[in-house]
């Protein structure tokens, strides 16, 4: 399984998904069949924190299954919920 690993995105998923279709588009390059996100997602539901917010509204749908571990810059208690 090929697999491209992040960290601390901060909430930017839009520019990790830009990432993983730069690589994607080079010659020879297999397709990314998972992204994994190793802490500081950037799960922040309120502005200014990237666009995390969008993919919970629906406006913005991951191009890749994606999982992550929580780091210490998330919405703890939303995550709990």
């Amino acid at each position: 399984m090929i697999t491209a690993i992040f960290g601390d995105t901060h909430g930017h998923l839009n520019e990790m998904y830009k990432r993983v279709a730069q690589w994607e588009s080079r010659d020879g390059h297999p397709k990314i069949e998972l992204v994994v996100q190793v802490g500081d997602f950037g799960i922040y539901l309120t502005d200014g924190w990237g666009d995390f917010p969008e993919y919970v509204k629906g406006t913005f749908t991951a191009t890749h299954p994606t999982v992550f571990c929580r780091g210490n810059h998330e919405t703890q208690h939303w995550l709990l919920g």
